[in-house]
């Protein structure tokens, strides 16, 4: 294997770890953005709960 050979696999790699981390930081995102949107729906609920008592 020639030097530019090796160098382009590790390139290749390291783009394959960076495709492979912009994925798991897109599902994070996900899951964050729907329990953030449940907490939200909830404290909206209690909001008006509170308020339409007083």
């Amino acid at each position: 294997m020639r030097n530019g050979e090796y160098m382009d696999m590790k390139l290749l790699d390291e783009v394959k770890k960076m495709a492979a981390l912009d994925q798991a930081d897109k599902e994070f995102l996900k899951r964050m953005e729907k329990r953030m949107g449940h907490f939200l729906k909830e404290g909206i609920d209690l909001f008006f709960c509170f308020f339409f008592r007083l």
